[in-house]
């Protein structure tokens, strides 16, 4: 797998279509998964059955709402800022 660079993921995640599949796509697949999460109890063998499988289907939602916001990029945009010297009027 190649890795980007943080200027090209910026670039790519801020284009049309990089905001479309963020914002639009994946946040609709969250909100429709989420609606029908639990909509089907007793479609298991048991009641433990039915439960291991709501959480788990939280777990995939929680996991594509985590891809939405992450900034995979965050510790370098930190390391960054904190490298930049803050003038500080006096001289």
């Amino acid at each position: 797998m190649i890795t980007p660079k943080m200027q090209e993921y910026d670039g790519w995640r801020n284009s049309a279509v990089g905001i479309w599949f963020f914002e639009t796509f994946l946040q609709s697949y969250a909100d429709e998964a989420a609606r029908q999460n639990g909509k089907a109890p007793g479609s298991y063998q048991s009641q433990w059955e039915d439960f291991a499988a709501y959480v788990r289907n939280a777990g995939y939602i929680s996991g594509v709402e985590y891809t939405i916001t992450i900034d995979p990029f965050e510790e370098t945009r930190h390391e960054i800022e904190s490298h930049r010297e803050v003038p500080t009027g006096t001289d």
